[in-house]
């Protein structure tokens, strides 16, 4: 009898860190870690959660003790900061061979790339809209509005205890600056001149859904009908 050794493949664990808790977000990185490990024999995913909220310290905090994830699914504003910190690799000659990347627009690829060095991919690109009630705005006889003063008076007239007119983000974190910017910017505003008279009718017409009780800061009030519209 013959015995034959055989080598066995030394198995490769890679720790994802992310912030998804919606089963159907969940749903799909199971069918990608079942399909990259069939493909993949030698490699072995492990997902870790860690709340948004505490992603970008978290990453931080784990990379001063040098264990950092293998990937991290930053948020974009941060993705440069932790770069900054040294904790990031530049991933430009893998990521040219990626079809995505060459697809990708230019906005998101800006937000991860710091001149020629590029720090991650996208994985989508989130755009605002106003969204509204449709039955809300008939039973009030209000068309859409499409101005400023439409919108506003649009609100006046759609707040009736305790439902608000419009629900935007005014939380204090950069989801509400991201919220504002492009009411900044479609009045000619720049970010590095707030002071600008261009730019000025932007933060009084927030300031007066908040004054005047016509609007509100949150998320799910349109589904739930505390609102008849939101910017989201």
């Amino acid at each position: 009898m013959t015995l034959i050794a055989v080598a066995r493949s030394e198995v490769t664990t890679v720790e994802i860190v992310h912030y998804f808790n919606v089963q159907g977000q969940l749903d799909g990185l199971a069918a990608l870690k079942s399909e990259f490990e069939a493909a993949n024999p030698d490699i072995k995913i492990q997902y870790t959660y860690v709340p948004f909220a505490e992603l970008l310290s978290r990453t931080l905090q784990m990379a001063a003790v040098h264990k950092s994830p293998a990937i991290s699914c930053i948020d974009n504003p941060d993705v440069l900061r932790v770069a900054k910190a040294g904790v990031l690799k530049d991933i430009s000659a893998d990521v040219a061979k990626l079809p995505t990347w060459q697809d990708t627009y230019p906005g998101p690829k800006s937000a991860v790339s710091d001149g020629q060095k590029v720090y991650g991919v996208p994985i989508g690109s989130n755009s605002l809209a106003i969204f509204y009630n449709k039955k809300m705005l008939s039973d009030a006889g209000i068309n859409p509005p499409t101005t400023w003063a439409e919108l506003t008076e649009a609100a006046a007239k759609l707040t009736k205890p305790p439902v608000y007119g419009l629900a935007f983000s005014a939380v204090n974190t950069e989801e509400a600056t991201w919220q504002w910017e492009p009411f900044l910017w479609s009045n000619g505003g720049k970010l590095l001149d707030l002071n600008a008279a261009s730019g000025e009718g932007s933060t009084p017409i927030l300031g007066r859904f908040r004054s005047e009780r016509i609007g509100i800061s949150g998320r799910s009030e349109l589904e739930s009908g505390k609102c008849a519209g939101t910017v989201h």
